[in-house]
Protein backbone atom coordinates (compact mmCIF):
# COMPACT_ATOMS: atom_id res chain seq x y z
CA UNK A 1 0.00 0.00 0.00
CA UNK A 2 1.37 3.40 -1.00
CA UNK A 3 1.69 6.01 1.72
CA UNK A 4 1.08 9.27 -0.15
CA UNK A 5 2.64 11.57 2.44
CA UNK A 6 5.76 9.42 2.36
CA UNK A 7 5.67 9.24 -1.44
CA UNK A 8 5.51 13.02 -1.73
CA UNK A 9 8.53 13.25 0.60
CA UNK A 10 10.47 10.62 -1.34
CA UNK A 11 9.82 12.32 -4.67
CA UNK A 12 10.75 15.75 -3.34
CA UNK A 13 13.86 14.38 -1.65
CA UNK A 14 14.97 12.67 -4.89
CA UNK A 15 14.50 15.95 -6.75
CA UNK A 16 16.50 17.84 -4.13
CA UNK A 17 19.35 15.30 -4.13
CA UNK A 18 19.16 14.87 -7.93
CA UNK A 19 18.82 11.10 -7.60
CA UNK A 20 16.58 8.76 -9.59
CA UNK A 21 12.95 9.77 -9.08
CA UNK A 22 11.41 7.39 -11.63
CA UNK A 23 10.40 4.71 -9.05
CA UNK A 24 8.30 7.29 -7.24
CA UNK A 25 6.64 8.46 -10.46
CA UNK A 26 5.79 4.82 -11.18
CA UNK A 27 4.17 4.47 -7.75
CA UNK A 28 2.13 7.57 -8.45
CA UNK A 29 1.05 6.17 -11.81
CA UNK A 30 -0.21 3.05 -10.00
CA UNK A 31 -2.31 5.09 -7.56
CA UNK A 32 -5.48 3.47 -6.26
CA UNK A 33 -7.92 6.34 -5.87
CA UNK A 34 -9.97 4.71 -3.13
CA UNK A 35 -6.84 4.23 -1.04
CA UNK A 36 -5.66 7.73 -1.85
CA UNK A 37 -9.00 9.16 -0.75
CA UNK A 38 -8.80 7.24 2.54
CA UNK A 39 -5.42 8.80 3.25
CA UNK A 40 -6.15 12.32 1.98
CA UNK A 41 -9.04 12.66 4.41
CA UNK A 42 -8.28 16.06 5.96
CA UNK A 43 -7.24 19.42 4.59
CA UNK A 44 -3.97 19.13 6.50
CA UNK A 45 -3.04 16.00 4.57
CA UNK A 46 -4.33 17.36 1.25
CA UNK A 47 -2.39 20.61 1.59
CA UNK A 48 0.85 18.88 2.56
CA UNK A 49 0.67 16.22 -0.16
CA UNK A 50 -0.39 18.48 -3.03
CA UNK A 51 2.10 21.23 -2.13
CA UNK A 52 4.88 18.64 -2.06
CA UNK A 53 3.85 17.13 -5.37
CA UNK A 54 3.47 20.54 -7.00
CA UNK A 55 6.93 21.65 -5.92
CA UNK A 56 8.53 18.37 -6.96
CA UNK A 57 6.89 18.35 -10.38
CA UNK A 58 7.65 22.00 -11.08
CA UNK A 59 11.36 21.17 -10.72
CA UNK A 60 11.13 17.93 -12.71
CA UNK A 61 9.10 19.37 -15.57
CA UNK A 62 11.15 22.55 -15.92
CA UNK A 63 14.29 20.47 -16.39
CA UNK A 64 12.57 18.15 -18.87
CA UNK A 65 10.69 20.79 -20.86
CA UNK A 66 12.72 23.96 -20.46
CA UNK A 67 12.46 24.95 -24.13
CA UNK A 68 8.68 24.55 -24.04
CA UNK A 69 8.56 26.71 -20.90
CA UNK A 70 10.65 29.45 -22.51
CA UNK A 71 8.44 29.50 -25.60
CA UNK A 72 5.06 29.19 -23.88
CA UNK A 73 5.11 29.73 -20.12
CA UNK A 74 1.33 29.80 -19.74
CA UNK A 75 1.01 26.63 -21.78
CA UNK A 76 3.67 24.92 -19.70
CA UNK A 77 1.64 25.25 -16.50
CA UNK A 78 -1.61 24.16 -18.16
CA UNK A 79 -0.22 21.13 -20.02
CA UNK A 80 -1.16 17.83 -18.40
CA UNK A 81 2.25 16.28 -17.92
CA UNK A 82 1.54 14.50 -14.62
CA UNK A 83 0.11 10.96 -14.38
CA UNK A 84 -1.69 10.12 -11.13
CA UNK A 85 -3.35 6.73 -11.41
CA UNK A 86 -4.08 7.35 -15.10
CA UNK A 87 -5.55 10.77 -14.36
CA UNK A 88 -3.61 13.42 -16.25
CA UNK A 89 -2.94 16.60 -14.28
CA UNK A 90 -1.24 19.90 -14.97
CA UNK A 91 0.52 22.08 -12.45
CA UNK A 92 -2.46 24.42 -12.78
CA UNK A 93 -4.81 21.54 -11.90
CA UNK A 94 -2.92 20.98 -8.66
CA UNK A 95 -2.63 24.65 -7.74
CA UNK A 96 -5.99 26.04 -8.80
CA UNK A 97 -8.17 22.95 -8.78
CA UNK A 98 -6.94 21.04 -5.74
CA UNK A 99 -5.22 23.62 -3.52
CA UNK A 100 -7.37 26.66 -4.35
CA UNK A 101 -10.57 24.61 -4.39
CA UNK A 102 -11.61 24.77 -8.04
CA UNK A 103 -10.80 28.38 -8.77
CA UNK A 104 -10.23 29.54 -12.34
CA UNK A 105 -6.57 30.25 -13.06
CA UNK A 106 -7.14 33.79 -14.28
CA UNK A 107 -10.15 34.87 -12.21
CA UNK A 108 -8.16 36.92 -9.64
CA UNK A 109 -9.59 34.64 -6.95
CA UNK A 110 -13.19 35.72 -7.65
CA UNK A 111 -14.25 33.06 -10.16
CA UNK A 112 -14.82 29.48 -9.08
CA UNK A 113 -15.22 26.70 -11.60
CA UNK A 114 -18.93 25.80 -11.30
CA UNK A 115 -18.42 22.36 -12.85
CA UNK A 116 -15.28 20.75 -11.41
CA UNK A 117 -14.85 17.08 -12.12
CA UNK A 118 -15.96 14.49 -9.59
CA UNK A 119 -12.29 13.53 -9.20
CA UNK A 120 -11.31 17.11 -8.37
CA UNK A 121 -14.13 17.44 -5.86
CA UNK A 122 -12.96 14.23 -4.21
CA UNK A 123 -9.34 15.32 -3.71
CA UNK A 124 -9.42 19.11 -3.40
CA UNK A 125 -9.20 21.00 -0.12
CA UNK A 126 -12.46 21.84 1.59
CA UNK A 127 -11.36 25.37 2.50
CA UNK A 128 -8.96 27.69 0.73
CA UNK A 129 -5.87 28.66 2.70
CA UNK A 130 -4.19 31.80 1.33
CA UNK A 131 -0.90 30.81 2.93
CA UNK A 132 -0.51 28.18 0.20
CA UNK A 133 0.55 31.02 -2.09
CA UNK A 134 3.70 31.41 0.00
CA UNK A 135 4.55 27.69 -0.21
CA UNK A 136 4.32 26.92 -3.93
CA UNK A 137 7.47 27.18 -6.01
CA UNK A 138 7.08 27.36 -9.80
CA UNK A 139 10.81 27.70 -10.48
CA UNK A 140 10.91 31.51 -10.63
CA UNK A 141 13.32 33.64 -8.63
CA UNK A 142 10.38 35.36 -6.90
CA UNK A 143 9.02 32.07 -5.57
CA UNK A 144 9.45 31.00 -1.94
CA UNK A 145 11.97 28.26 -1.09
CA UNK A 146 10.79 24.66 -1.14
CA UNK A 147 10.06 22.84 2.10
CA UNK A 148 8.78 19.36 2.78
CA UNK A 149 5.33 19.91 4.27
CA UNK A 150 4.09 17.44 6.88
CA UNK A 151 0.39 17.09 7.71
CA UNK A 152 0.88 17.09 11.48
CA UNK A 153 2.60 20.50 11.40
CA UNK A 154 1.48 21.94 8.05
CA UNK A 155 -0.33 24.86 9.70
CA UNK A 156 2.79 25.89 11.60
CA UNK A 157 4.92 25.44 8.49
CA UNK A 158 2.57 27.57 6.37
CA UNK A 159 2.58 30.22 9.07
CA UNK A 160 6.38 30.27 9.09
CA UNK A 161 6.52 30.34 5.27
CA UNK A 162 4.09 33.26 5.16
CA UNK A 163 6.03 35.28 7.71
CA UNK A 164 9.33 34.63 5.90
CA UNK A 165 7.90 35.54 2.50
CA UNK A 166 6.31 38.77 3.70
CA UNK A 167 9.43 39.82 5.61
CA UNK A 168 11.60 39.35 2.54
CA UNK A 169 9.17 40.55 -0.11
CA UNK A 170 7.18 43.50 1.30
CA UNK A 171 8.68 46.98 1.37
CA UNK A 172 7.06 49.80 3.30
CA UNK A 173 8.01 53.41 2.54
CA UNK A 174 6.49 55.32 5.45
CA UNK A 175 7.58 58.68 4.04
CA UNK A 176 5.91 58.13 0.67
CA UNK A 177 3.10 56.16 2.35
CA UNK A 178 3.53 53.28 -0.07
CA UNK A 179 3.78 49.55 0.52
CA UNK A 180 5.19 47.39 -2.26
CA UNK A 181 3.99 43.79 -2.29
CA UNK A 182 4.32 40.73 -4.49
CA UNK A 183 2.24 40.50 -7.66
CA UNK A 184 0.73 37.41 -6.02
CA UNK A 185 -1.59 39.73 -4.11
CA UNK A 186 -2.94 41.11 -7.37
CA UNK A 187 -3.26 37.79 -9.19
CA UNK A 188 -5.23 36.26 -6.30
CA UNK A 189 -6.90 39.31 -4.76
CA UNK A 190 -10.15 37.46 -4.20
CA UNK A 191 -8.41 34.68 -2.29
CA UNK A 192 -7.29 37.27 0.23
CA UNK A 193 -10.73 38.86 0.52
CA UNK A 194 -10.14 41.77 -1.85
CA UNK A 195 -7.97 44.81 -1.18
CA UNK A 196 -9.38 45.04 2.35
CA UNK A 197 -8.33 41.45 2.97
CA UNK A 198 -4.83 42.15 1.68
CA UNK A 199 -4.45 45.04 4.14
CA UNK A 200 -5.88 42.87 6.92
CA UNK A 201 -3.26 40.19 6.21
CA UNK A 202 -0.43 42.74 6.09
CA UNK A 203 -1.52 44.08 9.47
CA UNK A 204 -1.87 40.58 10.91
CA UNK A 205 1.73 39.75 10.03
CA UNK A 206 3.18 43.06 11.15
CA UNK A 207 3.98 44.52 7.73
CA UNK A 208 1.58 47.43 8.43
CA UNK A 209 0.46 49.09 11.63
CA UNK A 210 -3.24 48.78 12.51
CA UNK A 211 -5.24 51.61 10.97
CA UNK A 212 -2.63 52.49 8.34
CA UNK A 213 -3.69 52.76 4.72
CA UNK A 214 -0.70 53.27 2.44
CA UNK A 215 -0.90 53.05 -1.32
CA UNK A 216 -0.64 49.44 -2.45
CA UNK A 217 1.86 48.83 -5.24
CA UNK A 218 2.32 45.45 -6.90
CA UNK A 219 5.90 44.79 -7.92
CA UNK A 220 6.71 43.03 -11.21
CA UNK A 221 7.21 39.32 -10.65
CA UNK A 222 10.75 38.08 -11.21
CA UNK A 223 10.30 35.13 -13.57
CA UNK A 224 14.04 34.50 -13.86
CA UNK A 225 14.58 30.76 -13.61
CA UNK A 226 15.87 29.65 -10.21
CA UNK A 227 15.80 25.87 -9.89
CA UNK A 228 16.86 23.97 -6.79
CA UNK A 229 15.71 26.67 -4.40
CA UNK A 230 15.26 24.47 -1.33
CA UNK A 231 15.06 25.77 2.20
CA UNK A 232 18.29 25.42 4.15
CA UNK A 233 16.58 24.25 7.35
CA UNK A 234 16.96 20.49 7.56
CA UNK A 235 14.05 20.32 10.01
CA UNK A 236 11.67 21.63 7.35
CA UNK A 237 13.26 20.77 4.04
CA UNK A 238 12.93 17.49 2.21
CA UNK A 239 15.64 14.96 2.74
Amino acid sequence: MTNYVQLSRQLLSAVKKETDHQPFLEKLRRTNFDEMARQLNTDQVRKAVWINFYNAFSQILLKQHLNFYRKNRMGFFSKKWIDVGGKRLSLNNIEHGLLRRSQFTYGFGYLANPFPSAWERRFRVQRRDVRVHFALNCGAAACPPILFYRPEVVDQQLETATIAFLESDCRLDSVANVVEVSRIFQWFTGDFGGKTGVFRLLVRYGVLAPGSAPKLVFRPYDWSLSLGKFASSESSAAG
